[in-house]
């Protein structure tokens, strides 16, 4: 990337699809014809020795809306290792505002912070952070030793150099939000009938969420019909096809096991 150069890497037979994964540093190709995936490991460049780690999450996951992250920066510059300062963050992206995290405690060659992500929707997410120390920049913001000796006599040895933080490796880490509950599967059922209470026997019994996804029932030999694995927590149209009979569409809302939900024939 520094001087666009490339290099050939065999990948499998058809290959048709490349992904980066920023967290692994790897690149993964999948080959349609021989129906496995390539994995790139580009050229390791040397180690940053300032970098941050970041306390996980249970199987990288969290059931928070918005979470708060932990995170200990360390140095290991030698001989001398100046201690880090301040942690650095943002969420799903490198490119936007970085937000300073809070610091918590620090020793002579770590710092402790924590930041909040704000409000993040279900899914994956990835957080980028990074510290800085206390080292100096000789080579560049030069300050001025005394301005009001300035304003008498300009000169290039009035000028001395200016500590400037030095920034650490960017490191990332992907986790997944699942804030909302996961609601029960449950069943209803009913039956349909004539006027007259026979059951009426092969008559399809729709129901469709709010979505409008359809599922479809038949009916038995006494009019029983049941939809099992019924998603909690929604409302439903339920209605009843019949080339012989006219019956009236329910609306329900489904929280648990519903019976008894039954038509009968106008």
């Amino acid at each position: 990337g520094t001087n666009n150069s490339f290099q050939n890497v065999a990948a499998g037979t058809y290959p048709n699809a490349v992904a980066v994964n920023p967290v692994t540093n790897k690149i993964y190709i999948a080959n349609n014809g021989s129906a496995n995936v390539t994995v790139i490991t580009p050229a390791p460049t040397n180690a940053i020795p300032l970098n941050t780690a970041i306390t996980p999450f249970a199987a990288n996951t969290t059931a928070s809306f918005a979470p708060t992250f932990t995170m200990t920066a360390t140095s290991t510059y030698s001989p001398t290792a100046p201690a880090p300062q301040n942690i650095y963050f943002q969420m799903d992206t490198t490119n936007g505002t970085w937000t300073r995290a809070t610091n918590t405690g620090s020793t002579a060659t770590t710092v402790t912070a924590t930041g909040s992500a704000g409000v993040l929707q279900d899914g994956i997410h990835i957080i980028y952070f990074f510290a800085t120390d206390g080292s100096d920049g000789t080579s560049i913001n030069p300050n001025l030793v005394d301005p009001v000796f300035t304003k008498q006599k300009r000169s290039l040895d009035i000028f001395s150099p200016e500590s400037s933080p030095i920034i650490g490796g960017i490191n990332a880490y992907l986790f997944m939000v699942k804030a909302s509950p996961t609601a029960a599967n449950v069943s209803v059922s009913g039956r349909v009938t004539t006027a007259e209470g026979r059951g009426v026997r092969s008559t399809m019994v729709t129901m469709t969420d709010q979505n409008g996804a359809v599922r479809q029932a038949i009916t038995g030999a006494r009019g029983n019909y049941r939809f099992d694995d019924v998603e909690s927590g929604q409302t439903y149209i339920i209605a009843v096809r019949s080339r012989r009979f006219s019956f009236t569409p329910q609306i329900v809302s489904v929280t648990d096991n519903l019976t008894g939900i039954d038509f009968i024939a106008q």
